[in-house]
Order: structure tokens, then sequence, then C-alpha cells
């Protein structure tokens, strides 16, 4: 049996089922995403932070991207850039999804309204995460590696997915 769109809105006119189901697909998705506000109290290192929201503290690792180790080229400057971002500050955060280490994947939103996950990109401090496409993200690398932004300026970069793999060896 179809269901027919016309009996959820009575005598009215009848609804387009196309809008129908675009109502329906932005409730879902916006359900998908959860939004906090928290306080800064700490941050591991570019990619990573600790957010206070109400009595919970929540490991935030930022999505889409990542940032040079702390013992790597530019590791220590894109904590200190997070750092001067947000620490102490309350942030807004786009939780998108737990990774293996339980912790939380997301965006970061200075109070200012600034992505700190795309500021990261934009000043060359950290690489678009290898299985991440976004394309806003993509653009940002491209513009900060054409412009030899921090560790664009040097000659041969090591991701730090390499650099990683290159230490446990």
């Amino acid at each position: 049996m179809l269901l027919n769109p016309d009996f959820l809105i009575g005598d009215k006119k009848p609804m387009n089922l196309k809008a129908l189901l675009i109502i329906l697909l932005l409730t879902v998705t916006g359900l998908s995403a959860k939004t906090i506000k928290g306080k800064v109290i700490s941050v591991w290192d570019g990619d990573t932070i600790n957010v206070r929201s109400g009595a919970q503290t929540l490991k935030i690792r930022l999505d889409g991207i990542d940032c040079p180790e702390l013992d790597q080229a530019y590791g220590r400057k894109a904590r200190q850039y997070t750092s001067s971002l947000v620490l102490g500050t309350t942030v807004k955060v786009i939780l998108r999804q737990k990774d293996q280490y339980k912790r939380w994947l997301g965006e970061v939103l200075t109070p200012g309204g600034i992505s700190v996950n795309q500021a990261l990109l934009q000043n060359g401090l950290a690489w678009q995460y290898l299985h991440n496409k976004e394309a806003k993200l993509t653009r940002l690398q491209n513009k900060a590696r054409a412009a030899k932004l921090g560790l664009w300026a040097d000659s041969k970069p090591i991701p730090p997915w390499t650099f990683r793999k290159l230490k446990r060896k």
C-alpha cells in the first residue's frame, strides 16, 4: 500500500512528496550531529583538546584534520596555535562520532565562530585527514600549500600518519 501524503495536511493544498522527503531528511540528519558548549580546560596537541561541559569532561579530536605529532616539526606550533585560539574559552563543538580511541570527533568553533579545524589547515599547521574528502578542507590545505605556509614551507613535509609509522619501526 502506498502512502498518500494528502492525509498529513487535511483539506489544504496537497504537499509535494519531494518536499516531504526533504523535510524528513533534514530532520533525521539534524539529529545525527550533537552540539555542545563547554570550556576548553586543556590542549593535548594541535588536534586534541579536553572540553568541560556541565559535569562531564570530553576528549575532543578535531575531525577531518591531522596535526603533526608534538615531537615532529610544527607539532608544538600546532598545539600553541590551538591553545591561543581556545584554551580557557567556551567553545561550541559539533560532535560527529567517537573514534577507535573513544574520543569524540568534532568541529570546534571559537567564541567568535572560527572553525579551529579549518584555521589549522588554513595556516599550514595540519594535514587534511587521509580519509576525509571534504572539498572545503581540501581547498584550504591546497591554498596553504601553494602559499608555503607553516609545514608547507618545508621541502618535504612528513605527514603525521607516516611519522607515527616510522616511529613504531
